[in-house]
């Protein structure tokens, strides 16, 4: 039987949340520690599995701090 080999990635900046138009894919990157080394790591989402991922709570939350936000640009 294989080990199963768990890491655990420590971000302390998510810096890079965007919508490809191109290929329908989200990118979220965030700087962070893995085994002790200061690393970039990036996830490419098929957006639509990242909808099915979070829940409608989240994405009314989402709304209305976007809504705070460009309400004080």
């Amino acid at each position: 039987m294989a080990t199963k080999r768990e890491l655990f990635f420590e971000g302390f900046e998510i810096h890079t949340f965007g919508f490809n138009n191109t290929n329908s894919q989200i990118a979220i990157s965030a700087d962070g520690h893995l085994e002790n080394e200061e690393v970039t790591l990036t996830f490419f989402l098929p957006d639509y599995d990242f909808i099915k991922f979070i829940s409608h709570k989240e994405i009314d939350y989402i709304k209305e701090n976007l809504k705070k936000r460009i309400d004080e640009l």
